[in-house]
C-alpha cells in the first residue's frame, strides 16, 4: 500500500528516487504542481508540511484561491458494458447512477475497513450493503458521518 502524508487538508506522495538516492513527493489531487524532497522519511514529512504552508502563503500573496483536493466530483471511465450494467443496477435499485456509484464506493471502502472483500457483483452486493449499514450503523448517513475522517487515513 502506498503511504500518503496529510496536512491542512492536503495529501502528499512518498516516493524514492533510486538513481539519486533520496525521497521525493508531490501534493496529490490538485492541478497545481507542488513538490518536495528529503533524505529520510521524517525530513520528507517536514518538507511536505513546509511545501503546503508555502503553497497556501504563495496563493494568498497572489490573491488566488488555492486548489482544493477532492472537490467531490470526478469523471469515471467504465467502458460501455460496465456503464450499462451499473446504470441497470442503479435503476433496479430505484437510484440515479451517480448515487449508485457513490454507494458502491462507500460499500467498497466499508468492506476494506472491516476486512471484507470488495463486491464482485455490485447490483447484488449493493442491496446487502444497504442492509448491513442500516442494521449496524443506523443508516448510510450516520455511517458516513462517523467514518468520514477514517476513510482517507
Amino acid at each position: 500500500m502506498t503511504q500518503v502524508f496529510e496536512y491542512k487538508g492536503y495529501f502528499g506522495s512518498i516516493e524514492a528516487d533510486t538513481d539519486e538516492n533520496f525521497l521525493v513527493g508531490k501534493l496529490l489531487f490538485i492541478k497545481d504542481v507542488v513538490s518536495y524532497q528529503a533524505n529520510d522519511v521524517r525530513s520528507l514529512r517536514v518538507a511536505f508540511e513546509a511545501a503546503v504552508a508555502d503553497y497556501l502563503s504563495t496563493c494568498a500573496e497572489l490573491g488566488e484561491a488555492p486548489d482544493t483536493p477532492c472537490k467531490g466530483t470526478f469523471n469515471v471511465r467504465l467502458g460501455p458494458e460496465l456503464h450499462q450494467a451499473a446504470a441497470l443496477a442503479a435503476t433496479r435499485n430505484g437510484m440515479k447512477l451517480n448515487e449508485w456509484v457513490k454507494v458502491a464506493c462507500e460499500s467498497h471502502l466499508f468492506a476494506q475497513k472491516t476486512g471484507g472483500r470488495s463486491p464482485s457483483e455490485p447490483s447484488i452486493t449493493l442491496q446487502a450493503s444497504f442492509e448491513v449499514v442500516q442494521e449496524n450503523f443506523g443508516g448510510l448517513e450516520q455511517w458516513q458521518t462517523s467514518n468520514s475522517n477514517q476513510i482517507m487515513h
